[in-house]
Formats: C-alpha cells, structure tokens, sequence
C-alpha cells in the first residue's frame, strides 16, 4: 500500500471489513500503554497478517504488520492433506472389514463428505441400458439424485460429469455449473440445493469402468489440485474394494460348491451303509444332525463342528466290510461276531486316514466307540485322552441307536434314553456331553430330527 493512501486516515477507512475486534486491540494497547502481538485476517487484502502493537505514550501505538499469508496457506494446506490422508486410511481399513458391498459403499460416502466443502458424494454403477444406477450417497442432496436421470452414453443424459467419467475413463471436473453447457440437463434442479461445483472418477473392476464416484460442492472453483488427487485415490480404493468383494462371493460360491459335493458324497456313503444294515435306516444322517445339535448347544467353533460333521457321516463306513448276516443278526452276537462288528472303527478310519481333511475328522472316526472309564475300544482311551468331538459322536451314536428298532429289540422311550445317559455320566459319557443332551432331548422330539 502507498503512504499517501494510508497516513491521515482512520483504519476504518483503509480496511473498511477490519474486525471490531482488531480495532478494540489496538485502543487498548494506545489507553493502556502496553504490547500486543496477535494473528488477523483482512478481507480486503485477502492477506494473513502477524501484528505488533506497543504504546509508549497513551493515546498513542505503532503497529507493526508482517505478511504470513504463505506460512499459514501452507500449515491450512498441510492440514487438510493430513485430513485426507486419514480419510484414505479409513476407506483402507473399510475394504478388509466391512462384510458385503452394500456397507463398503456406504461407509465410503460417510468418509468423504467429512471433508470440508464437501455436501454430498454418491457411487453409481453403470447398467446393460447405459443408465447410471446410485447404490450409495451421504450428505443433504438425496431427494436431488433421486429426481434426476444420468447415462453414460452419447445422449444429452450421458453429457454430465458422471457419465463422461464412466465413458470417458477419466477424471471430470467441473469448478463452476453455471457457466458449463454439459451440464445444461440438470443445471437447474442443481442450483436449487446449492450446487456448485461437481467431480466425477471412474470406477473399474479388471480394466473396465463399470461406474463412477461422484463429489458435490456448495463452493465455486473447490476441486483443487489437492483434493482432486485424493478423490482420485479413493476411487482406486472403491475398485480394489470392489474386486475384493467379488473374489470374496466367488470364493463363498466355490466353497458353497464344495460343501454340497462333499455333502452328496457323504449322504452316497451313508446310503450304502443302510444298504448292509437296512434295519438302521438312515442312521448315518441323524447321527450327523443329532451330533452337530449337541456341538451347537455346546457352542462349538464352526471349524468344529465341520469336523464333527464329516466324522459322523463316515463313522460306520467301516461297516460295509462285515457280513450283512452278523449286522441283521436277530439273536446275541457269539465273541468272535461281536470283534467282527468292533473292527468297523479301525476300517473306518483306514477308509479316510490319507483324506487331507482339515481338521481331526480321522481320530474322531477312529475314538467313537472309546469310553471316559477306559471301557471303550479299539485302544481304550480314557476321560481327556479322548477328543470332544469323538465324546459328542459317541452319545449321539448311543442316543440314535436307542431310538431306532433293532432285529433284537424295540426302540427306547426318551426316559429310558435320559435314565441312560444319566446312570453312564462321567463313566461311559462325558459330563458336559450328557448335559447338553438332556437339554436337548427335553426340548426335541428326537424322532422328528430327520
């Protein structure tokens, strides 16, 4: 500023937008004859300003200004690129925890109009008609994107920032709506809700763009270089999210594939089971039911109770290998019989043993018939040297064997199963398994479990 546009004149007159406060600073230093340093903005300077104020006469001050517009623009600049940084950090972290697509979106959105002069962000998804589908927004604009239509083709609909971006493949900015003919469509309705600055970013999935981030501003000119690499940024980040998401389903299908495989060969397995004991039925299958009943009641890790599941399904595939007529036997089996009919444990478990399962599927197969007192066979394992998993088989084996009609006898009644259970605890059957069981049976009809 020249010294004739300054010497003479009241403050007042030189900055007219001066803050009333600066002003009161400054009187004070003058009646009260001290110093002052203190921070101002002047909104006619458009400048940041360090100010020194001393007195050394009342009534009287020298004020000494020094320009810090460019530290401050720089620490303000600084600032906001931490801000962002920890917002990318965010939507990092959303890709791995957040459980489907639809929560990744939305947390997204969340994140970025925490931005500062940010009032609204919104994905969309391109469709086989070429319109731009919204599958997620956060800020005040809601009822303005539902009352517009965007495409990403050559019509005047695919002319926006949006459907350029996803046609395109490129970033779109737009700093001012009232002076771009692009947006001419919904122009109007923008100006409405205070619109007015819009950026778009492509969204692609393997190389293709399959839709757009969308950034809405209430301020003219507001994407800047800064904020335009960050949106940028978190674009990349919605595909990587994407493809995560989508490896993650197709991995979820495979193992539902796998599951239902394996589930077809185990119910194969049972079938020719019943095949060599028709009596039994599909004992098999509701041992598996009953047994997994049993490990969720006992809460049971899912790894678990995957296990269990297998284990009970082959437990008896060992049996395929003893005569049908010494399992269909009506009378008392003789000693050698009854050896035959306990080697079924051992074939069983050679059956499976070189099956990579993950989990101890073999040695659950291979202790169902050991028993807490030592009784059980085929190597006579006591209490904790015996799995859980193979103590919930075993009762489950026991309990649907009471159930069920046999050549020798008819089937028991759920007292008689529970009087059982109870007379064998802690020296047949695991406490906690007996436990679990009668809780069960108190709140099933065991025979409806098929």
């Amino acid at each position: 500023m020249k010294r004739e546009n300054i010497v003479g004149k009241f403050g007042k007159d030189i900055f007219p937008n001066i803050d009333k406060k600066v002003i009161e600073e400054y009187g004070s230093v003058a009646l009260n004859k001290k110093s002052d340093s203190f921070k101002f903005y002047s909104f006619d300077l458009k400048k940041h300003f360090l100010v020194n104020a001393f007195s050394s006469e009342k009534n009287y001050f020298i004020v000494l200004f020094e320009d810090i517009t460019d530290s401050i623009e720089k620490e303000t600049r600084l600032n906001k690129l931490l801000n962002y940084q920890l917002i990318v950090r965010k939507i990092n972290y959303l890709i791995n925890y957040c459980k489907d697509e639809k929560e990744f979106y939305k947390k997204v959105c969340d994140e970025i109009i925490k931005i500062d002069g940010v009032i609204f962000a919104w994905i969309g998804l391109k469709s086989k008609d070429y319109m731009v589908k919204p599958v997620s927004y956060s800020g005040v604009l809601s009822d303005y994107l539902k009352s517009i239509e965007i495409k990403c083709d050559d019509s005047p609909l695919g002319s926006g920032p949006t459907g350029k971006s996803i046609k395109n493949n490129e970033n779109i900015i737009i700093n001012n709506i009232s002076i771009d003919e692009s947006f001419n469509p919904w122009k109007e309705k923008a100006s409405l809700y205070g619109i007015k600055s819009i950026s778009a970013f492509p969204i692609t999935y393997e190389e293709e763009v399959i839709g757009a981030l969308t950034v809405h501003s209430d301020k003219e000119n507001y994407f800047n270089k800064d904020i335009v690499n960050v949106l940028n940024e978190i674009s990349n980040d919605i595909g990587i999210g994407i493809r995560k998401f989508i490896d993650k389903k197709k991995i979820i299908d495979k193992t539902k594939e796998l599951e239902d495989t394996i589930d077809n060969m185990l119910s194969s397995f049972s079938k020719i089971i019943s095949l060599k004991e028709p009596y039994t039925g599909n004992h098999s299958l509701r041992v598996s039911e009953l047994a997994l009943i049993i490990g969720n009641e006992m809460k049971l890790a899912e790894d678990r109770l995957l296990a269990l599941k297998f284990a009970s399904f082959l437990h008896d595939l060992g049996k395929i290998f003893i005569p049908s007529e010494i399992l269909n036997r009506y009378g008392k089996l003789t000693p050698h019989e009854f050896n035959l009919v306990k080697e079924h444990v051992i074939k069983s478990y050679e059956i499976v043993k070189d099956i990579k399962f993950p989990y101890p599927t073999h040695e659950i197969i291979l202790q169902h018939h050991e028993r807490i007192d030592g009784s059980g066979y085929p190597n006579g394992l006591k209490g904790d040297e015996i799995l859980l998993e193979a103590k919930i088989l075993a009762v489950a084996d026991v309990v649907d064997a009471m159930i069920s009609n046999r050549p020798y006898r008819s089937k028991l009644s759920l007292d008689d199963i529970s009087e059982e259970l109870i007379k064998n605890k802690n020296i047949k059957y695991d406490e906690r398994v007996v436990e679990a069981t009668l809780k069960i049976l108190k709140k099933f009809e065991l025979n409806n479990i098929t």
